[in-house]
């Protein structure tokens, strides 16, 4: 097969994500039943619920919302819609009191673009203004203001040749079938998925407020499979080890994004090296200094002198030596030498 162009195999790669069935977290909430217990109703439209779906119908075109009772700053939101002919649905985040009616981030969920807004909502649940939300998102937690002397940049995705052996999944909106959205509130942004398709990306201007689910127009919505997640907080399992194991830390620091093993001072137990640092077998609590060491914020990149690491006798003297390859302005590979029984840093190449 010939070669493509490595732009085209990159937009592929964001145009064609890998199947998920549900939602990509774990939800703290799961709707299941048939009451709306928790959930409260604003504007113009009528909603129940039927074995685990919610169902909303307009009674004037300017529609009206399912409120869930309890505020979220972040919130990640999971759920299925069918839109019938004539519908329109979206839904709402960080929805908090303005006057007598509501303010928050608006998805639009039966636009294919997923366009946000910044709504205000007047008593009745009709939308007194809808401003277009700035796009944001990728890969920013927190999307910056914009620069006034940026160039505009318009990202297009490129089509997929006629000859290429897979077939890209579907994932644009299919009108009065079943969609999936999952969408993110967090921090500045609002990212939305439309059946498991690429991220379309908005900045928000709330803090802190309900979801909401919304049904206008003349035809009825809707959802099922609904779950959330408050993702402000957060929940690590408890450490477990296994009977056959024990646990040991090598180290607090962050010095290496990757670790290798080999026995170093032929004693016949395996040790570790990471990042500058060589932890003997067989208990791992004694460590010895191979080059300076120097630590790196894990947060915010890698580690210059031992991004991958790797152990083998590079110089077929019997011992192993240590390759590691570098990464940002070091660039390349340093070989470090084991100087075998002398007890020293080692040499490096």
């Amino acid at each position: 097969m010939p070669k493509k162009p490595l732009s085209l195999l990159a937009g592929l790669a964001i145009v064609t994500p890998m199947v998920a069935v549900g939602p990509s977290f774990i939800p703290d909430h799961t709707f299941t039943g048939s009451s709306l217990n928790g959930w409260h109703k604003v504007g113009q439209a009528q909603w129940r619920a039927e074995s685990g779906e919610v169902i909303g119908k307009p009674t004037a075109e300017s529609g009206g919302w399912l409120v869930l009772d309890r505020p979220y700053q972040d919130v990640a939101l999971y759920l299925e819609y069918q839109c019938s002919s004539g519908c329109q649905t979206g839904a709402l985040f960080r929805a908090e009191k303005a006057g007598a009616g509501l303010k928050g981030t608006f998805v639009d969920l039966s636009d294919p673009e997923l366009q946000g807004y910044a709504v205000i909502i007047d008593a009745n649940g009709k939308i007194d203004s809808r401003d277009k939300a700035r796009r944001g998102g990728g890969l920013m937690r927190i999307t910056p203001p914009p620069d006034p002397n940026a160039k505009p940049f318009n990202f297009h995705f490129p089509t997929p040749p006629a000859d290429l052996p897979l077939t890209p999944p579907d994932t644009k909106l299919k009108p009065v079938q079943w969609n999936t959205a999952e969408v993110f509130m967090d921090a500045n942004v609002v990212r939305t998925f439309l059946n498991d398709g690429r991220e379309y990306g908005w900045v928000d201007q709330g803090s802190y407020g309900s979801i909401a689910l919304y049904v206008g127009g003349t035809g009825e919505v809707h959802f099922k499979n609904i779950e959330y997640k408050d993702l402000a907080q957060k929940v690590r399992d408890p450490d477990y080890t296994s009977p056959n194991f024990r646990k040991q830390t090598l180290t607090n620091v962050y010095y290496s994004f990757s670790v290798a093993a080999a026995d170093f001072n032929r004693d016949g137990v395996m040790d570790v090296v990471s990042g500058p640092y060589i932890y003997y077998g067989p208990d791992y609590t004694k460590s010895r200094e191979i080059y300076p060491a120097e630590g790196f914020n894990q947060v915010s990149g890698f580690s210059d002198n031992a991004w991958i690491q790797s152990a083998a006798d590079f110089t077929g003297d019997g011992w192993p030596d240590v390759v590691a390859t570098n990464y940002g302005s070091n660039g390349g590979i340093t070989l470090f030498v084991n100087p075998g029984k002398e007890d020293r840093r080692w040499t490096s190449y």
